[in-house]
C-alpha cells in the first residue's frame, strides 16, 4: 500500500510515537474513519495526517495522544454543504 491509496479496512494506525491508535473501519480519498482501540469512538482521521505506510500499518505525523485530541472524533455531517432556505425556516 502506498500514500494516497485507500486504506484497506482492518489496517491499524499508529501515532508518529509508534502507540496504536486504532483499526480502519473504511476509508476514501480524503478521510480515513478508525474505531478507537480505547473508546468506542471512531475518528474521521484526514488522509493527509498519513505519513507513512509499512506492513503493519499506516503511521501518522501526530502522536497517538495528540491524534485523540485532534477533535478527529467529531466525524462530519454526510452529503455537500448545507444550504438553509430562510423561508422554510422563519
Amino acid at each position: 500500500m502506498e500514500i494516497g491509496q485507500a486504506v484497506p479496512p482492518g489496517t491499524m494506525v499508529y501515532g508518529a510515537d509508534g502507540e496504536p491508535i486504532g483499526t480502519v473501519e473504511s476509508s476514501d480519498d480524503a478521510t480515513v474513519m478508525v474505531e478507537s482501540e480505547d473508546s468506542t469512538t471512531t475518528l474521521a482521521i484526514p488522509v493527509s495526517a498519513i505519513v507513512e505506510a509499512r506492513e503493519d500499518g499506516v503511521y501518522l505525523s501526530v502522536t497517538r495522544d495528540d491524534a485523540l485530541r485532534q477533535g478527529w472524533g467529531e466525524l462530519p455531517e454526510e452529503g455537500p454543504d448545507r444550504i438553509v432556505d430562510l423561508e422554510e425556516v422563519g
